[in-house]
């Protein structure tokens, strides 16, 4: 199973939303949730068996999330009369992979009861989510005892795991992972010098999502890539991967998203967080 992502628990393709951007204000009304009410316009509040009170506004059938499923969500965030955050006006939606909760009736609690098309609000207490969940102290302006309402519009649910699988059996690709993760099918043989760490490599690349969508290509532009072999210039899956390769050689190279741009994404949203990525290379120069 793939490592779950603990450093960031939200994250926006291509922006990581760090804990600091909970507390910027953006004056924006929530709608209709009662303050210590256990109704909302008409609406009834449950609550987990931690403790998490939440509603369920729409809850289409489907099959909900599990831990290390990632959610593709729209979310607003805030107190009962002002927003700290608010997806729609980034005009990207939301990664959140399900992960074991920070403490007794976190929000966590709340992602493995939704699916895809689920709407649903989440009622926690502000010190609770600042001090155990972004290990912070409370924005100026919120007290201890005020309540915060994530409300969430779920867009798909996503598993890597069970996407890369999937991927590897339709191209009936049976190599076996490195001990990484990481998968190397060998596509030309070359007859030239190893890449070994400090040596000048020049790679033509295409790089594309389990989909096949394509978000660079050194081929089309004419450039291909000149790094020094051990600066961390690439991803950590593509430095492994052709580190095992030499002068001439062709490979795919499939890169779990932990070796790749992992919660953050990357190519202005081209890959979206928690996203495989594939690369298609020639090693063209060794020195």
């Amino acid at each position: 199973m793939f490592p779950p992502h603990y450093g960031t628990l939200w994250a926006a393709a291509g922006l990581v939303i760090d804990r600091m951007l909970w507390a910027a204000v953006g004056l924006f009304i929530l709608s209709g949730c009662a303050p210590n009410g256990e109704k909302n316009a008409g609406e009834v509040r449950t609550k987990t068996p931690g403790g998490l009170a939440y509603i369920m506004h729409h809850d289409e059938p489907g099959v909900q999330a599990e831990l290390g499923d990632v959610l593709v969500l729209q979310m607003k965030y805030g107190t009962a009369d002002s927003v700290l955050f608010d997806s729609r006006l980034n005009r990207r939606p939301v990664y959140v992979q399900c992960t074991n909760p920070s403490f007794r009736g976190g929000l966590e609690e709340g992602l493995t009861l939704l699916s895809a098309g689920d709407t649903a609000t989440f009622f926690l207490p502000a010190d609770s989510v600042y001090h155990r969940m972004f290990h912070q102290s409370l924005p100026k302006g919120m007290r201890p005892g005020d309540e915060l309402r994530f409300e969430l519009a779920v867009q798909d649910v996503r598993n890597e795991e069970k996407d890369l699988q999937a991927y590897l059996r339709n191209q009936s690709i049976d190599a076996l992972p490195r001990a990484s993760g990481l998968y190397v099918i060998r596509l030309g043989q070359g007859s030239g010098a190893p890449v070994r760490d400090g040596a000048t490599v020049t790679l033509h690349y295409v790089a594309t999502l389990l989909d096949g969508t394509e978000f660079d290509n050194t081929r089309k532009r004419n450039d291909p890539l000149v790094f020094t072999k051990g600066s961390t210039v690439l991803i950590d899956g593509l430095e492994e991967g052709v580190g095992l390769l030499k002068k001439g050689d062709k490979a795919r190279i499939v890169i779990p998203s932990y070796l790749a741009f992992a919660e953050k994404g990357n190519y202005a949203g081209l890959v979206p967080p928690f996203s495989t990525v594939i690369y298609d290379v020639e090693v063209v120069g060794v020195k």
